[in-house]
């Protein structure tokens, strides 16, 4: 109840600067009260149709193909080629990092952040919260521009949740293994607990921060790259992951970044053409290609 409170305010907040800045500028030109009259909030209500939906789907099934075609440039994989040194020269250093904020001996996590920093970056609940509101504008943006942005932002995040969850269940190896947490049981090293590589969290706030920092700018770079470096570091300060795992779940999530941001970038270029899921002229599903000239 209280994320649902929380996400209230968050889209009542840019409603309410707006306000602000209208009544400032009352007094000013009309050409200028004209221009602010058109972005009286960011927020529209959607009206869903049959149209609509099938503009969706399409939308969602080009753009899947494009963020995945874009993983495999040359570009987006010079990020794999950095994190890779990243990886194996921070791999020594995980038992000495680890050992700071946990006592194997007494089994038990020591020098651990305040709970409210734990809560803030490490709960599943807190962390849906800038998803959802980046997300949020892909329904209820007024711009059809930011509209666009935050649908390839949401569908990359999709595909960037299914890499990590695919890695956790293929990666069966000592790498993978799980640091010793004094909130679960203490496992022993024949017993492993494997999936602990990439880093869910880390992954999912680096393709946030690397697709709004390329769209927006150095602006919102800044503050959603310290977000994700926070983060990155509470998780290894809880015992949630390695140093070196967090490293590998940065890396995956810069990669979908930078090939969903190429991806709204070069919508521009296929602006005429569309592909769709529909249905021919018996009812029967049909996939289909347009091009309008």
């Amino acid at each position: 109840m209280k994320i649902f409170v929380v996400l209230m305010l968050i889209g009542m907040l840019p409603c309410i600067i707006q306000a602000a800045d209208q009544r400032q500028d009352q007094d000013q030109k009309q050409v200028k009260i004209k221009k602010q009259v058109n972005r009286e909030c960011v927020f529209r209500i959607p009206v869903f149709t049959q149209q609509t939906l099938h503009k969706y789907c399409r939308d969602l099934l080009w753009d899947s193909l494009n963020i995945w075609k874009n993983v495999f440039t040359l570009s987006s994989m010079k990020v794999m080629t950095a994190t890779i040194p990243l990886f194996l020269a921070s791999k020594p250093a995980d038992h000495i990092v680890h050992r700071q904020f946990y006592d194997p001996v007494t089994h038990k996590n020591i020098n651990q952040p305040s709970t409210f920093l734990q809560f803030f970056t490490t709960s599943e609940d807190a962390v849906a919260i800038p998803f959802l509101a980046f997300g949020s504008f892909g329904i209820f943006g007024r711009d059809e521009k930011l509209r666009r942005q935050s649908q390839v932002f949401i569908t990359g995040l999709l595909w960037t949740f299914v890499a990590k969850i695919t890695l956790k269940e293929i990666v069966k190896h000592d790498v993978a293994c799980r640091p010793g947490n004094g909130n679960f049981p203490k496992r022993e090293k024949w017993d492993p607990l494997y999936g602990a590589i990439p880093s869910g969290h880390s992954s999912l706030f680096a393709y946030m921060g690397t697709y709004w920092g390329m769209q927006l700018g150095p602006r919102w770079a800044v503050p959603l790259g310290a977000y994700t470096l926070t983060v990155m570091a509470l998780t290894v300060a809880t015992n949630r992951h390695y140093l070196s795992q967090v490293f590998v779940g940065a890396g995956l999530g810069v990669l979908f970044g930078v090939a969903a941001s190429k991806t709204f970038d070069g919508l521009s270029k296929f602006e005429h053409f569309s592909v769709a899921l529909d249905t021919d002229y018996r009812g029967n599903p049909a996939f289909t290609l347009a091009y309008d000239f």
